[in-house]
C-alpha cells in the first residue's frame, strides 16, 4: 500500500470512531444539542439566500468563461447546501431525530 491509501484508511478509521462516540461520554445534554441545533437553522436561514444566489451566479459567470470543472464544482458546492439546508428542516434537532429513527429502522 501507498502512503495515499494508508492515510486515506487512517482519516476513515478515525471519522468513524469520532461519529460513534456516545454523547453521554461527551458530556452533551439534549438541551445543549437542541440550542446549538437552533442557532443553525437560524443562521441558515439568514445567509442562505444570499449564499445560494452567490454561488449559482459565480457557477454561471465559471460556465459562461469555459471553465467547466470549477462551474460545475460550483453547481455541485450549491446543490449540497441547498440539500443540507433542507436536510436540517424546521424542527429542533432533525439530524438526530432522523438519525435515530434511521437506527430504529435498521435494528
Amino acid at each position: 500500500m501507498n502512503r495515499r491509501a494508508i492515510l486515506i484508511f487512517g482519516l476513515m478509521v478515525l471519522v468513524m470512531m469520532l461519529l460513534n462516540i456516545d454523547q453521554a461520554f461527551c458530556g452533551i445534554t439534549d438541551a445543549q444539542i437542541k440550542a446549538a441545533s437552533k442557532t443553525f437553522i437560524g443562521t441558515m436561514k439568514d445567509w442562505m439566500p444570499a449564499i445560494i444566489g452567490g454561488g449559482l451566479f459565480g457557477s454561471g459567470v465559471c460556465l459562461f468563461a469555459n471553465n467547466f470543472k470549477m462551474g460545475i464544482a460550483g453547481l455541485a458546492g450549491t446543490g449540497f447546501l441547498y440539500a443540507a439546508k433542507s436536510f436540517v428542516g424546521e424542527g429542533e434537532g432533525a439530524l438526530i431525530q432522523m438519525a435515530e429513527q434511521l437506527l430504529k429502522a435498521i435494528s
